[in-house]
């Protein structure tokens, strides 16, 4: 029988810390198909359910920002999934592939739709042809309100 291999991490999946405490991107895979990214937050807040992009050119920084169209965002392709608030330079986990019970949207998006990062800064929105190798994952079912935010439960995939 193989046996997996166990790692304690030295932070909560809803870290905010002020320091890096876990090597940045690392990735860490749950039983549940679940797998998140440790990073950095750059220029603003994270909350909860918002859409991230990469915000630094230089792979080992895995630095990430809600900014879809101000200066911080260096690509449009989604980065992970805030699964907790995390301050600005501080570090936590995004998810970034596995069913997410919140992903924040532009309160247009149904059952099965392909999701892609949105103009709107934080938020998720439909693909539209042409955007295939954007999506980073699927609505489970069509939005609705979740902790006060337009919002859906998706799987995402696509973005590790």
């Amino acid at each position: 029988m193989a046996h997996p291999i166990y790692k304690i991490f030295d932070t909560a999946l809803t870290a905010n810390d002020s320091t890096a405490k876990e090597v940045l991107g690392m990735l860490r895979f749950h039983n549940d198909g679940r797998i998140y990214r440790y990073i950095r937050a750059e220029d603003q807040n994270i909350a909860i359910g918002e859409v991230v992009y990469h915000a630094s050119a230089v792979a080992e920084e895995w630095e990430v920002s809600t900014d879809y169209s101000g200066g911080s965002s260096v690509a449009v392709k989604v980065a992970g999934v805030a699964i907790g608030t995390i301050t600005d330079a501080y570090y936590g986990w995004v998810q970034v592939s596995g069913y997410c019970p919140m992903v924040r949207t532009d309160a247009g998006v149904a059952a099965g739709e392909a999701l892609i990062g949105h103009t709107v800064d934080g938020e998720a929105d439909t693909m539209a042809a042409g955007e295939e190798n954007l999506v980073f994952g699927y609505a489970l079912a069509d939005d609705a309100t979740i902790n006060s935010q337009d919002a859906c439960i998706a799987q995402l995939c696509g973005i590790i």
